[in-house]
């Protein structure tokens, strides 16, 4: 725990907006005694059959350029244990068109859309998306955003190396005060397990864990309170961290 938080203060050197920001930082790492995980080291050798697979939901809505990014970041994957679902918020034929040149191409991709859009930032798409995951661990993410060649590989084996339920790792995030830092566009984002210090796109949970937690929220900050879900749902979750910069929010 405590070299959890000396890496996460340390390497990046985190601007919070106030005293009590910090505070809900170190508390973070405590409460849930946060495991640092160590993917550099020789990996535990795991049968085939035991490796875990990840399941990667993706709520859309018209991004047809961005999109192209985020499908081609989990085609480049160090690690092929996944399977996409995109899910676009109501009937586009376009995008329609485009996804299915990639469900042609890869059996792991799957694509489907709302018979009316929610218009309700996703949260509906992703409730849906987690009911239609078959991986032992669930990602959700949005269709604008990216992913380091090594994300599956370094989330994975952490998940195994440590028998972990909750992965998280740190990002890039595009706004300018994202949560409670002091951070301008495109600065590193410290990520601990709680609201305002997560995105959605930034940590894989077991499947069953989600799926029973469910997506309830609908406003802007529905991705923390699922987030807050888990853990308030799970006493004796196992948390891990992954220190590396695996992801890039949009």
């Amino acid at each position: 725990m405590i070299r959890t938080l000396l890496r996460s203060l340390c390497f990046y050197r985190p601007k919070f907006r106030g005293v009590t920001d910090f505070l809900h930082f170190v508390r973070a790492i405590q409460q849930n005694r946060l495991v640092s995980c160590d993917v550099d080291k020789e990996p535990r050798a795991l049968p085939p059959s035991d490796l875990p697979r990840l399941s990667i939901v993706c709520v859309s809505y018209k991004r047809y350029k961005e999109i192209h990014v985020l499908i081609n970041s989990i085609l480049s994957q160090t690690c092929g244990a996944w399977e996409l679902i995109v899910i676009h918020d109501g009937p586009d034929e376009n995008m329609r068109h485009l996804a299915e040149t990639y469900v042609r191409s890869d059996a792991r991709i799957r694509y489907f859309e709302t018979k009316d859009r929610f218009n309700d930032f996703g949260h509906s798409l992703r409730d849906w998306g987690m009911t239609l995951a078959n991986g032992d661990y669930l990602l959700i993410t949005n269709d604008d955003n990216y992913y380091a060649p090594t994300f599956v590989e370094y989330m994975l084996r952490a998940a195994c190396q440590d028998e972990l339920d909750f992965v998280l790792c740190d990002m890039v995030h595009n706004h300018r005060f994202p949560g409670r830092y002091r951070s301008l566009p495109y600065e590193v984002f410290v990520s601990v397990p709680r609201k305002h210090f997560i995105d959605i796109g930034n940590f894989i949970v077991k499947s069953s864990i989600a799926q029973k937690a469910g997506f309830k929220g609908r406003d802007f900050d529905a991705d923390g309170d699922f987030v807050d879900a888990i853990i308030r749902q799970n006493p004796r979750l196992r948390l891990g961290k992954v220190h590396k910069i695996l992801y890039v929010h949009n």
